[in-house]
């Protein structure tokens, strides 16, 4: 009777150490980010998330590694940059914040991202004790937005000399985001320009076609 009782305390005692090492792996994992982050191509810089909380003994070393890539180090720091493995790709283009270790952020500036740049970066976390992943980001870069095809022009336009209108149709529409540098068509070329009339043969209130010249295709915006 004694060995089934053993044998039922010990089946016990591993179950609570089970629970408590998955308590303790649930608790340092709990900031562990994975996530996706996009961005237009031409923007000024992108930013990679990285955070830890928890408690960093020693030197402390952070890299960003992007597997596919040969050599795959994105940035390195130890104490200072180490920049020494880090893939061309991204030469001049990386920072991490100078107090990282003393505020936990680890993320990463990426300047003026590119098409190549899309894909999987980790963050890997280093110190005395223990090698830690805290971050898995998907970053896409997406192609330049182009110019709207239509502009729509508001009444106020009627109100302004035509010195001012003219200018205003000469000017590029202001763009959401980054700073895209669009190849137009022949010099000969039109687009429909959707613009209520201004002119004595299309009164104001009406709303016509006007063909936008467009830019010789070696200019660029």
């Amino acid at each position: 009777d004694a060995f089934p009782h053993h044998c039922s305390l010990l089946m016990l005692l591993c179950v609570l150490i089970m629970l408590v090492h998955l308590f303790l792996s649930s608790s340092s994992s709990q900031d562990l980010l994975s996530t996706k982050v996009a961005v237009w191509e031409g923007a000024q810089s992108v930013v990679l998330p990285c955070h830890y909380s928890g408690g960093l003994k020693g030197t402390v070393t952070v890299k960003w590694n992007r597997y596919d890539l040969i050599p795959n180090t994105v940035h390195r720091r130890q104490e200072r940059d180490d920049l020494r493995e880090q893939n061309p790709q991204f030469r001049g283009r990386t920072s991490l914040r100078r107090d990282a270790t003393a505020s936990g952020d680890f993320s990463i500036t990426l300047r003026e991202p590119q098409l190549p740049d899309s894909g999987f970066y980790i963050c890997w976390i280093t110190d005395e004790t223990e090698e830690i992943k805290r971050s898995d980001i998907q970053l896409s870069v997406r192609g330049q937005l182009p110019y709207p095809n239509y502009i729509i022009i508001p009444l106020s336009f009627y109100s302004l000399s035509r010195a001012s209108q003219t200018s205003l149709l000469q000017t590029p529409p202001p763009l959401l985001l980054g700073e895209p540098r669009v190849q137009l068509g022949p010099p000969t070329d039109t687009v429909p320009l959707l613009c209520p009339g201004w002119s004595s043969r299309h009164p104001p209130g009406g709303t016509y076609f006007k063909p936008l010249q467009r830019e010789h295709p070696e200019k660029k915006f």
